[in-house]
């Protein structure tokens, strides 16, 4: 593996045998160093390799302190990307396991949320700080793209600054039955084991109205236990157990999260250049206070 003083490409880093890493979108912000410590946790449970990307605004996409004053956060102490990515890797080292204190980095240029899309095409997961806009009242624009277009599930960074990672919480996954959501469960059992993490799965009461942020699927609960008890099969090791929750459900989830380690939800929209997050998945982007997993439909 290429180590962090040189910058490769993730099509010359990555061979057909490798098992697909995870990615890292970072600009130096303090969101994305803090999604830099939680992305090396998870590629060590997972025992998979960390690539670094940074991108470098190409013609068409500069920027100038005078034209992003709707960003919330401390702007860039130093734009150098190779500082960055040392700075990146720096935190890294310090903090991970030994497979993954060494991560590859690559510095591309264009748009931040084009180009992440691209590596996610090949990633196990691809982690993303959580870039907010209009003092956190809305989620800014690479966040949203990423998330909306990306082809591996997208994690998003939210927590506490500097704290412990909280590796004793469990993992949360919201599964209502259907197809959608299929994906959120079998990533919440895989990451449950990987962590050594307990895993509560919230699913909505059939047949109510969920709310606003996230109306419940009419399915049969047979389907639903059929599924828990085929998971539960696969990964005796992870302790689970099924919440039934009526109203809203994005709301249950954003309580819940203040004792979670991980949220997993599955998201109904489509990817592609047109699509956009659900109202579930935006409402837990700004309100979530742990790391948000999207998982979409193969």
């Amino acid at each position: 593996m290429p180590s962090t003083g040189a910058t490769v490409t993730v099509d010359e880093w990555l061979g057909d045998d490798r098992v697909p890493p995870v990615i890292l979108g970072t600009d130096g912000s303090s969101a994305s160093l803090n999604a830099a410590r939680w992305a090396a946790y998870i590629a060590g449970a997972l025992h998979a390799p960390l690539l670094v990307v940074h991108v470098l605004p190409g013609p068409g996409h500069r920027h100038t302190p005078d034209t992003r004053p709707w960003f919330h956060g401390p702007r860039l102490a130093d734009p150098d990307p190779a500082v960055v990515v040392r700075r990146t890797a720096l935190i890294i080292g310090t903090c991970s396991a030994p497979a993954v204190a060494d991560p590859a980095t690559e510095i591309a240029t264009g748009s931040a949320a084009a180009v992440l899309t691209e590596r996610s095409r090949r990633a196990r997961m691809l982690v993303v700080g959580a870039q907010t806009a209009f003092g956190e009242r809305r989620t800014g624009p690479t966040t949203t793209g990423v998330v909306a277009r990306a082809y591996s599930p997208v994690a998003v960074w939210r927590g506490m600054p500097g704290h412990p990672i909280p590796r004793e919480r469990p993992v949360v996954a919201a599964f209502d039955g259907s197809e959608s959501t299929v994906p959120a469960l079998v990533q919440g059992f895989e990451l449950a084991e990987a962590l050594g993490a307990g895993l509560e799965v919230l699913r909505p009461r059939w047949g109510v109205p969920g709310g606003r942020y996230g109306a419940a699927a009419v399915v049969p609960p047979s389907r639903i236990s059929g599924s828990m008890a085929g998971m539960a099969r696969e990964h005796p090791a992870v302790r689970s157990n099924e919440t039934t929750v009526a109203g809203s459900l994005a709301h249950v989830l954003a309580r819940r999260s203040a004792t979670a380690q991980l949220l997993v939800v599955g998201d109904r929209r489509a990817t592609g250049a047109s699509a956009a997050p659900g109202p579930t998945v935006m409402f837990l982007l700004r309100h979530s206070r742990c790391p948000v997993l999207i998982c979409r439909p193969g």
